[in-house]
């Protein structure tokens, strides 16, 4: 959901748990749903890009803070890397970033750090969750595609194919 004073705000339909319960899910299996679709919100135990891998390419407690503290509005993890939220003196004393890099608007730290794509999917997926596309390039129809291919997509589809339940009040 986009906020009106900026940002993103990821949130699920509150029906969502209750319609996987009705369908039999456990509450384990509904929790990893949820946690799949809006994200954990941390890149703590995120598979390639996490703590680990970040402290190996050079990041300390603090930047680690910096990071994970930007990542809770962060719309997508490559949001937070950034020399705002890092600051300019350890992405270029610590990074080893060019001034010219930094500065460039299409900069991207994460492949720079030498991160595939894929790891940066994956992370962002974990940290921020599956309800919106990874990449904002993706079509309503690759969204729809994608979306298919989760429990609570599969749940979304086949009931969005269903006619309506019609209920008679008295």
């Amino acid at each position: 959901k986009k906020l009106a004073g900026g940002g993103y705000f990821r949130i699920i339909n509150r029906g969502v748990p209750r319609a996987l319960a009705n369908l039999g899910y456990s509450r384990p299996e509904i929790d990893d749903i949820v946690i799949h679709a809006v994200g954990r919100g941390t890149l703590k135990g995120a598979p390639a890009i996490n703590h680990e891998t970040l402290a190996a390419a050079g990041f300390d407690g603090d930047a680690l803070a910096a990071l994970e503290a930007a990542l809770a509005n962060a719309f997508d993890v490559r949001f937070a890397f950034n020399k705002w939220t890092l600051g300019e003196a350890f992405c270029s004393e610590t990074l080893g970033f060019t001034a010219d890099q930094l500065g460039d608007p299409s900069f991207d730290m994460l492949p720079a750090l030498g991160f595939a794509p894929d790891q940066i999917d994956a992370a962002n997926t974990y940290c921020r969750g599956a309800i919106a596309p990874t990449r904002p390039t993706k079509t309503k129809k690759a969204i729809g595609e994608t979306l298919k291919d989760t429990a609570a997509g599969r749940m979304c589809w086949t009931m969005r194919s269903r006619p309506p339940i019609r209920t008679v009040r008295k």
